[in-house]
């Protein structure tokens, strides 16, 4: 568990090394967040990152919530169950 201020790019580091972590070395990553709709921005980023690389990794699954290499290696996405974003946080 990281600590960290918001808004630093620390969260999107995390997620571009370890989508490398599980490009080139034997890796399972999770992303996970504390809202259903972070999680799922959270991966979106992940995506984005394989998308735009200039030499794209070769994909075996890509869905909602898995991203699937043939070496075995995966990204999933994992959320608290039941919890979406809060009236407060909407306001």
């Amino acid at each position: 568990m990281i600590l960290k201020p918001r808004q630093k790019g620390m969260t999107t580091w995390i997620d571009g090394d370890q989508l490398l972590d599980c490009i080139e070395k034997p890796t399972n990553a999770v992303v996970i967040s504390h809202e259903k709709e972070s999680t799922q921005r959270l991966f979106r980023r992940v995506k984005f990152f394989i998308d735009h690389m200039t030499i794209k990794p070769v994909v075996a699954i890509e869905n909602k919530s898995e991203i699937s290499f043939p070496n075995g290696d995966l990204i999933i996405t994992l959320a608290r169950p039941g919890r979406e974003r809060s009236a407060e946080a909407t306001q």
